[in-house]
């Protein structure tokens, strides 16, 4: 950056008068007393000690001059620019390297496509880009990073940018800030900070990441200030309105005319109030010395950083006042996240008071299918006590029955055999013939007893057959039916009852049980 050191010094005259102004209405505005105006001068002082540094270093860059046709330039920190013929070469529709032609990408900055571009694009982190929109980027909003990926930039990457410009676009008329200066006075600014975002002395070192993006915003603002601070090659420094520069649909900027503007609205004011001398009164400045000049210079430049100062102050407020909207949304999302997760716990201990609820109704069902077990069961062990006792009952009558027989038998065998001896006892007058044909007689008799007697138990036999058909007859008949096997049964009193079912034998009550 080419540093004009001989600019008209009434020109720095009247920035000094005009912020000289700007300072008292200030001052009037904020009521500041003695201590806090010597404060503030204690703080600006600050910044006009680290801007005579990078003054310094600025002398030292030698100005450019105008490039040969087919010769190249050295420039004090090693940049190389090129002969302007390179580009016509470049252009030329001659050359059959146009490779950037087939790509298919857009510039993330101008958006247009990559193949429209007339010169080879730049390649930044392997991506490629407008080099000229890329530079005015940079260079503009003091942003030395990758538009997309926001990789920093290197020293290296500038240069490389800037001899990518210069050999492809050129710098024009007014020459320009090269992205390389840019970056270096970014570097060189010392942001000095303050505890709570405020007015107290102290370096910005630590606080953790939002301190740290902080102090890289007031970073960037200063070193945009100062750059436009000391970039005289404006062709109208004093020019009404913002002025700028517009190529390819990009405009650029100059915010230094800006600054100049408010300035002049703020000696105006002044001098309408009657607070400031007119501009042309004796208390104008008359024509310097060239001593005078380069110490009129300085000292212009010194009282011009209050702006700078300014904007610092004014970049840490709206810093401040983010952090404090951020830490506003950081309480506003915590308190949404807390409401949301109380919401959740709620839902939890629904779910947990349902599933509670189902199991609870499970147990219960388990507990009456249980309880509908345990009563079948208690009903057979019934049904079965039941069936041994009429099964007891039964076989206690036969007994009976067949031991009253059996005594009807021996009684009467007794009792015949009795007669029978009694009969045999011989008598005296039967002769032997006789007693042969008694004999006979009584074994005959014996004989005649049985048939009759086998007859008398085929007629009980034949009743009881009789019987059984009779019954079978009437048990057809009968509208009551077993549920196994679908035979009639006389009464509801002769049925065997299990699980409310009706059957007409044992055997069918376990078979008709095992099928339910």
């Amino acid at each position: 950056m080419e540093v004009c050191l001989n600019s008209d010094a009434r020109l720095l005259a009247k920035i000094k008068e005009m912020e000289t102004v700007r300072i008292k209405i200030t001052r009037d505005m904020y009521k500041l007393n003695a201590r806090q105006l010597a404060y503030l001068r204690g703080e600006t002082q600050n910044l006009v000690e680290s801007c005579d540094t990078i003054i310094d270093k600025l002398k030292d860059c030698e100005p450019l001059g105008k490039v040969d046709e087919g010769e190249e330039q050295v420039r004090g920190d090693g940049l190389r620019i090129l002969d302007k013929n390179d580009k016509k070469k470049s252009n030329s529709p001659n050359n059959k390297e146009m490779w950037w032609k087939n790509c298919d990408d857009e510039d993330p900055i101008t958006l247009e496509p990559i193949a429209d571009l007339a010169v080879p694009p730049f390649m930044l982190h392997s991506l490629p880009f407008d080099s000229k929109a890329l530079s005015a980027y940079c260079v503009a909003r003091s942003m030395f990073q990758n538009p997309l990926t926001r990789t920093p930039m290197t020293f290296a990457d500038c240069q490389a940018l800037d001899v990518h410009v210069e050999q492809h676009h050129g710098r024009g008329e007014g020459g320009g800030v090269k992205v390389s200066e840019a970056f270096r006075l970014h570097e060189s600014i010392r942001v000095k900070g303050s505890e709570g975002g405020g007015g107290g002395e102290g370096d910005v070192t630590g606080g953790g990441e939002a301190v740290a993006r902080r102090q890289e915003e007031i970073r960037r603002v200063a070193a945009g200030a100062l750059q436009n601070l000391f970039n005289y090659r404006m062709q109208a420094w004093g020019a009404r309105g913002t002025q700028g520069s517009s190529d390819d649909g990009l405009v650029m900027i100059d915010d230094s005319l800006v600054v100049a503007e408010a300035a002049d609205r703020w000696a105006e004011s002044a001098r309408l109030q009657g607070e400031a001398p007119e501009p042309g009164s004796k208390t104008a400045f008359p024509d310097l010395s060239e001593e005078a000049s380069e110490k009129g210079i300085r000292q212009g430049q010194r009282e011009t950083h209050l702006d700078v100062r300014g904007v610092v102050e004014r970049a840490a407020e709206e810093k401040r006042r983010e952090e404090e909207e951020e830490r506003e949304r950081k309480i506003i999302l915590e308190e949404r996240e807390r409401v949301e997760r109380l919401e959740r716990g709620k839902e939890r201990e629904m779910v947990k008071e349902y599933h509670k609820e189902r199991i609870r109704r499970e147990k219960e069902e388990d507990e009456r299918k249980k309880a509908v077990v345990v009563e079948a069961r208690e009903e057979i062990e019934r049904w079965r006590r039941n069936i041994f006792a009429k099964a007891v009952m039964m076989e206690e009558r036969v007994e009976e029955r067949v031991e009253e027989r059996v005594a009807n038998v021996k009684v009467k065998e007794v009792v015949e055999e009795a007669v029978e001896e009694v009969k045999e006892i011989p008598t005296p007058s039967l002769t032997k013939e006789e007693r042969d044909k008694l004999k006979k007689a009584r074994k005959k008799a014996k004989e005649k007893e049985k048939i009759k007697e086998k007859k008398k138990l085929e007629r009980e036999r034949k009743e009881k057959e009789e019987a059984r058909k009779k019954e079978e007859e009437e048990k057809m008949k009968s509208g009551i039916k077993c549920d196994c096997c679908g035979c009639g049964i006389l009464t509801k009193e002769d049925a065997f009852n299990r699980d409310g079912g009706l059957f007409c034998t044992t055997k069918c009550a376990r078979e008709g049980g095992n099928k339910k």
